[in-house]
């Protein structure tokens, strides 16, 4: 019985010394964004970079990665609103402002897409 509890007590202490380094593992340069994540959208695993904006759209990578947006396009789901703009959880509040995001793209005119930067973002009555 004394050995089973030792068995016990040395697997739980393996396992909460390793739990640690398998999750920095997953986040080499400490950015909050799994390095799986950052290699899929060409970003670096080894260099922060959470407050970038690849895109341009006003949504930082870390914004982006929290919106399941893509962060080499301003406008992942190609809808004319863009990804700061939308609501990805249906809160009522934009991507942006939950991303504690305060500034404004400066890119004017037509995208890529045909959409008109001034209609991107507002509501239709």
């Amino acid at each position: 019985m004394k050995q089973i509890k030792l068995f016990v007590a040395l697997v739980v202490t393996a396992l909460a010394v390793s739990v640690p380094a398998a999750a920095q593992a997953r986040d080499r340069d400490h950015d909050k964004m799994p390095d799986r994540w950052e290699a899929k959208h060409g970003l670096s695993v080894t260099k922060k970079n959470a407050r970038g904006d690849r895109d341009r759209d006003s949504l930082s990578n870390l914004g982006e990665f929290r919106s399941h947006t893509d962060p080499r396009d301003a406008d992942t789901d190609d809808d004319c609103i863009g990804d700061a703009d939308e609501d990805e959880d249906g809160d009522g509040v934009s991507n942006a402002d939950e991303n504690d995001q305060g500034e404004d793209g400066d890119d004017q005119g037509e995208d890529e897409q045909g959409c008109d930067d001034d209609d991107q973002g507002e509501d239709e009555d």
